[in-house]
């Protein structure tokens, strides 16, 4: 494993009633491709114009759609 942002896109839209890529592309006016990719934690980047759109739509704060994941130390192979 290595150290990754992870989405939380997916926890916060259906903590807010969106239950599938195709409603969050709706509710947030997405394109397909960009909404199962956020929807399937799938995204290697997402402009500042999506983030925005996703905070205002879920009332939150960047840092509420996105974690910072660090590399488990030990056990693995080097």
């Amino acid at each position: 494993m290595r150290d990754m942002i992870k989405s939380r896109v997916r926890e916060v839209a259906e903590s807010r009633g969106v239950n599938s890529s195709y409603e969050l592309q709706n509710r947030i006016g997405l394109a397909p491709t960009v909404a199962l990719r956020l929807w399937r934690d799938e995204v290697t980047r997402f402009s500042v114009q999506t983030l925005e759109k996703l905070c205002r739509e879920f009332d939150c704060q960047p840092g509420d759609l996105l974690i910072y994941v660090r590399e488990k130390k030990g056990g693995g192979r080097k």
